[in-house]
């Protein structure tokens, strides 16, 4: 998935990998003006659902738009945000193994404060499979809401998590979906610390969850840094947040994600300020408690950063990231082998445009898709890697 420009405006594009092949780029919306920002997450038979934010006119605001695929085909784009004159952005999207999906979003009240929205897609719902009616998650006379993700467990609970001004400092907050509604908003970490940000969520197949995020620490012997912070929701109620990315520097850590396996066990990864420059750092929960976070690249030419990771259900992880060369930006990717990380590698032809935007997936059996954007000239296309 992603959002490409055609002379008027971005449009959103989506390509099928068969197990074995890409397929031909095909546009997925039939609207004329912006789209951008797409998700997509596929079910356990190979039908996926995508979602992205659009404007009906220039001059109009963003709305939320769904589009499902049937293992075959593409459907037709259709509105699931609500239809007010309120803009909204950071879509996420969640898909169990029978098709149920939550979308997640942040929208602008009419007192211009952002608020958190979700949507169901049922594939029961009366009528034939289909997506319900928006609705508020959040507690919206807070403050500004932002940065919502959501993940979602084999029997279609559901977590969202995203951040919130308390007035003073941000703060992480999560939601539960048990499948048929919302629970009562709850904050998961200390509010008293400081500053918190960038949340994101993994679930098992039992419902438990790990979000992680980077907060701000005041002391009196270390000053202020932002180290990495994870809590745990166990099928019932929440854990105590607690420090993981405790190391060698605690300053300045940024952009954490985690991935959760089916049996519970997940790796977050971040980037963090070594005292030269940004690296990438990764730790392990085993399922039971977090292990010592580590260095996982060693190249010292240039920053590192936009870390992003995926496990299998055998707890093997592959992570990728940008690094800079001296000259452009690269891709780079190391494998956890479900005891110890290897080398770092560089997976794209670094001489040839800068690389931005790395994703990665893998499969049950280990085979991982790394998908990327790299600058050839003026313009910017999509490529691709496998590790089999």
């Amino acid at each position: 998935m992603w959002s490409q420009f055609n002379n008027a405006a971005y449009d959103i594009y989506a390509s099928y990998f068969n197990g074995t092949t890409w397929g031909t780029a095909e546009l997925i919306e039939t609207g004329t003006n912006d789209a951008n920002s797409p998700q997509v997450s596929f079910d356990g038979s190979g039908n996926a659902i995508a979602v992205w934010r659009a404007r009906p006119g220039p001059a109009g605001v963003y709305r939320i738009w769904s589009n499902r695929f049937n293992g075959t085909s593409w459907g037709n784009a259709e509105l699931i945000g609500t239809g007010d004159d309120s803009n909204a952005g950071d879509t996420q999207i969640a898909v169990d193994s029978s098709g149920n999906a939550i979308a997640v979003w942040h929208q602008e009240d009419t007192n211009g404060v952002d608020n958190i929205w979700a949507n169901h897609f049922d594939v029961n719902r009366s009528g034939g499979p289909g997506w319900g009616t928006a609705e508020l998650i959040e507690i919206n006379d807070v403050g500004d809401a932002a940065d919502s993700q959501v993940a979602i467990d084999s029997s279609g609970h559901a977590i969202a998590v995203w951040r919130q001004f308390d007035g003073s400092v941000y703060n992480i907050w999560a939601n539960r979906f048990n499948g048929i509604i919302w629970g009562t908003a709850q904050l998961i970490e200390n509010d008293d610390v400081g500053n918190a940000n960038s949340p994101q969520v993994g679930v098992d197949s039992s419902g438990n969850a790990i979000v992680v995020w980077q907060q701000t620490v005041i002391t009196s012997t270390a000053g202020v840094y932002v180290p990495a912070w994870a809590n745990r929701f166990n099928g019932s109620s929440w854990g105590t947040p607690e420090l993981i990315g405790i190391g060698t520097y605690e300053s300045n850590a940024r952009l954490s994600q985690v991935s959760v396996n089916s049996s519970g066990h997940a790796i977050a990864v971040w980037q963090q300020y070594d005292g030269t420059t940004e690296s990438i750092y990764a730790n392990r929960f085993d399922g039971t408690s977090w292990g010592t976070a580590e260095l996982i690249e060693t190249n010292d030419n240039g920053s590192a950063d936009l870390a992003q990771v995926a496990v299998d259900s055998s707890g093997n992880a592959i992570a990728v990231w940008r690094q800079f060369d001296g000259s452009v930006y690269n891709i780079w990717a190391n494998r956890f082998n479900g005891i110890i990380w290897g080398t770092a590698q560089l997976i794209e032809n670094d001489d040839n445009g800068g690389a931005d935007d790395p994703q990665v997936e893998i499969d049950s059996s280990g085979n991982a898709t790394a998908v990327w954007s790299k600058a050839i000239n003026s313009d910017r296309s999509i490529y691709a890697n496998r590790f089999k």
